[in-house]
């Protein structure tokens, strides 16, 4: 599906409000007029890119686990496959191996090598759609010359086979990356030493994250004129720094284009655990979505697990904008006491914060702030879940692991 001619799209002023008044800020997307999905390609492709300050790790992280798309790392091949041609021998840091190799060799390393690479993986999984994170961030490779030496060409090579669907471009200026200012530092009293203070640090890893937001904003231009002079780039403005706004927009684009959404992301579940615990909180104020989990299964009083399960499903082919949920878990098997009803054991331990909703969801309309403290615990995919207070840390740390065990799947 075709996007029109190349425009730029502002999302939508909704009901959020950052301090109950104020409209969302708009965040600016601009789609090239020929991007859209090859259907009859074997594989749908997407290029990535996103420099320092950029994000683009938890934008990646997002897109994969809330649509269903897969990701092949350039920077991963490179260090993974030419880690093999070491020498025989341990290697504390492999990574520093292969950038000394490199150095020694840079003919190595090619554009042209790394999408035979890319070919044998899109040759042995079809019916895919891949996000190609295309261009290193390491440093001694974004100062390689003979990476992009044929760029155009290795291009063309790899769309004989693999057409390009668009490429998706985070786009932070380097002069934009934002750094917080580091405070002056107190001065010291005679000949007083000492190490050098965390000010200079802050500045030092400034100045060296700058200049390789410089270097990659030069290795990437050629990709980006690649795609722009064919209609088919998808540029992103995130210089805002307004990340949850611009990652609303972004997954607004790609359920536009008809991506299949498999799960909810970003979210937080509030479980209660009889009907005064559920009541006390304004559902419409914070915009969340009501469960009430004994009518919406066969079987309430089914293991704890199935139970859980069957929450993911629920919350996972929920509307794509919908982040919030209030579970009533009253009438099913899992109560305050269930924590030894489970039947893996919790192996992995995972912090139980106090907290309240509003330090989780912004309000979306007038009514009675919850005022209440949870107990809050971070799940997979970024997601919260919120116990009431007197809720066994055990208990809440046993069904946020289940939760993210299910949706993991």
């Amino acid at each position: 599906m075709g996007c029109g001619g190349s425009t730029e799209r502002k999302n939508k002023e909704d009901a959020h409000l950052t301090a109950g008044v104020l409209p969302r800020q708009k965040i600016s997307i601009r789609v090239g007029a020929d991007v859209k999905i090859h259907d009859k390609a074997s594989n749908k492709i997407i290029f990535v890119f996103g420099g320092p300050g950029s994000k683009k790790g938890r934008f990646i992280e997002n897109l994969v686990n809330m649509f269903e798309v897969e990701l092949i790392s350039a920077e991963e091949i490179i260090v993974k496959t030419l880690s093999k041609k070491l020498p025989e021998g341990e290697y504390l840091d492999k990574t520093f191996a292969v950038q000394e190799m490199v150095k020694e060799k840079p003919v190595l390393l090619s554009l042209n090598w790394v999408f035979r690479e890319i070919n044998k993986i899109l040759d042995s999984n079809q019916n895919k759609v891949y996000l190609i994170d295309i261009m290193p961030n390491l440093k001694f490779l974004l100062r390689n010359e003979n990476y992009l030496k044929d760029l155009a060409y290795d291009m063309a090579t790899f769309e004989e086979r693999y057409p390009v669907s668009f490429a998706l471009n985070l786009s932070m200026p380097p002069d934009k990356v934002v750094k917080k200012k580091p405070k002056s530092p107190a001065k010291q009293s005679g000949n007083q030493k000492g190490p050098p203070s965390k000010a200079k640090s802050d500045e030092a890893d400034s100045s060296r994250t700058q200049r390789r937001a410089v270097m990659y904003d030069t290795c990437t231009k050629p990709f980006l004129e690649y795609f722009q002079n064919s209609e088919r780039l998808v540029n992103v403005d995130m210089s805002s720094g307004l990340m949850e706004l611009i990652w609303d927009t972004v997954a607004d684009f790609f359920g536009n284009m008809a991506f299949s959404h498999v799960r909810v992301i970003n979210s937080v579940i509030l479980f209660s655990f009889d009907e005064q615990e559920y009541n006390r909180v304004d559902l419409e104020r914070y915009g969340m979505r009501s469960i009430g989990l004994q009518s919406c299964v066969d079987d309430p009083q089914a293991p704890v697990e199935k139970l859980l399960k069957s929450l993911c499903t629920i919350i996972n082919t929920s509307e794509k904008n919908t982040c919030a949920f209030s579970v009533d878990l009253t009438g099913t098997a899992i109560t305050k006491d269930s924590a030894d009803k489970f039947e893996k054991r919790a192996v992995v331990f995972i912090d139980v914060e106090k907290c309240t909703l509003d330090k989780y969801i912004k309000y979306q309309n007038k009514g009675v702030p919850c005022t209440d403290e949870f107990k809050g615990v971070l799940s997979g995919d970024n997601v919260v879940c919120l116990f009431p207070m007197d809720t066994s840390t055990e208990l809440c740390r046993r069904i946020a692991l289940c939760l993210a065990e299910c949706r993991a799947h």
